[in-house]
């Protein structure tokens, strides 16, 4: 169940209503869009996915996040105990993207 939902500016310039997973998500998004996403993957307005690698966040429980937003809006959360579960998550996940691209 999304608990919260913000409207924010995406990078585009237009206006889009978020639905978030929880407030740590949230919270996580805030960070990414203020330009400290450690790495990311895809375009909602191109894919249809944007993927986000976010580590030592400071947040307890999700210092080491993978946010997945949809072009809907939906924004959700997968974390990891380890930096290096994160990083093979989403090297796995870089490889299928550029297979696909």
């Amino acid at each position: 169940m999304f608990e919260s939902t913000i409207a924010i500016e995406n990078n585009d310039d237009r206006s889009m209503n978020m639905k978030f997973q929880n407030t740590t998500t949230e919270q996580l998004n805030e960070i990414a869009l203020n330009g400290f996403c450690d790495d990311q993957i895809g375009s909602v307005t191109e894919g249809g996915y944007w993927f986000g690698l976010l580590l030592d966040t400071g947040i307890e429980n999700a210092e080491y996040s993978i946010l997945i937003e949809d072009d809907q809006g939906f924004v959700d959360l997968v974390t990891f105990s380890t930096e290096t579960e994160a990083k093979n998550a989403w090297n796995a996940m870089e490889e299928v993207a550029y297979r696909n691209s």
